[in-house]
Order: structure tokens, then C-alpha cells, then sequence
């Protein structure tokens, strides 16, 4: 791959997986156990130019793992809220407009947005996948699950765009 490229191709992945945080040290641990297992290969220079420092899905999906993991406690912060609606009668727009954001908006945007990364990471970890040391098996058993998920995802998008037809604007 010509230089220009590869430096364009690195930064369109960037943007695309959200990497804006650095989360290398939160991985060295993980990635210091898991040097032992990985493979060497040298297809791994090509995903390394690429953006992906490894062939782990965890320590690939860097800031988006982040991102993804905020998910749960925003819907312990929709319960809270329910709750709290409850009790108060006020703030019943701004539940709402929250559930909107939790339920609709941010899943699906970014998904969408990522949905390519994320398969890659999957695919790459299941090409080199490995049961031996606990972190291997967790990034693989992670990674065959969301591999499933990332499958369905069109068709559970299909699903409940259909039935929840008639209450969109």
C-alpha cells in the first residue's frame, strides 16, 4: 500500500472507531499476558498499518469499548429517572427525551457508525483465536458473541423499525 494511503486509511479508522481516548494503558496488562499466544504471522503487519496494534478484540476496540461500556449505566440512569418521574411529575420531558437517546438514537448511530470496525476486530481475533491463557479465551468467547450480535443487527434493526412503525416521527 502506497504511504499516502496507508497514513489516510489509518486516520479514516481512527475516526471510525472512535479512537479519541488513549486506552493502551488501560490493555498493557491484558496484552503483556497475551504476547505469549499470539501468533506471528505476517499477515499482523498488515493489520498493525492499519491501525489495529493487535490481534486481541479488547485492546483493538480501544475508546469504543469505552463508549460501549456507558451504555449500562445510562440505563441505571433511565431507572433512576423513571423512578424519580414517579414521585415528581415534573421532569416527564426530559425522561423522554433521555429514553429517546438511550433506546433510539445513540445504540443504533453508533453501531451504524461502527459496525465495520467492530466486525473487523471480531474477525481478526477469531482468525487467530486461542483458548490457552484466560484472556485469550475471554477475547474470544467475546469476540464469537459479538460477532453473533453484529449478524443480527440488521435484522433486529429491520424487527423493530417494522413494529414500532406507526410512534415514529
Amino acid at each position: 500500500m502506497p504511504a499516502s494511503a496507508e497514513i489516510i486509511f489509518k486516520i479514516l479508522f481512527q475516526i471510525a472507531s472512535f479512537e479519541t481516548i488513549p486506552t493502551e494503558a488501560v490493555f498493557e496488562g491484558m496484552l503483556a499476558k497475551l504476547e505469549d499466544v499470539t501468533p506471528s504471522d505476517p499477515q499482523i503487519e498488515k493489520y498493525e498499518r492499519l491501525g489495529f496494534g493487535s490481534v486481541w478484540l479488547l485492546p483493538n476496540l480501544g475508546s469504543l469499548l469505552l463508549f460501549v461500556s456507558l451504555y449500562p449505566i445510562m440505563l441505571v440512569v433511565l431507572f433512576i429517572q423513571n423512578l424519580l418521574t414517579e414521585c415528581f411529575s415534573s421532569g416527564m420531558h426530559r425522561r423522554d427525551q433521555f429514553r429517546d437517546i438511550v433506546f433510539w438514537n445513540w445504540p443504533i448511530n453508533l453501531l451504524r457508525e461502527s459496525w465495520i470496525v467492530i466486525a473487523l476486530c471480531c474477525l481478526i481475533n477469531i482468525r487467530y483465536a486461542s483458548w490457552s491463557v484466560q484472556e485469550a479465551t475471554l477475547n474470544s468467547t467475546i469476540s464469537y458473541a459479538i460477532l453473533a450480535l453484529i449478524c443480527l443487527y440488521p435484522a433486529l434493526t429491520q424487527f423493530c423499525l417494522h413494529k414500532w412503525r406507526d410512534h415514529l416521527r
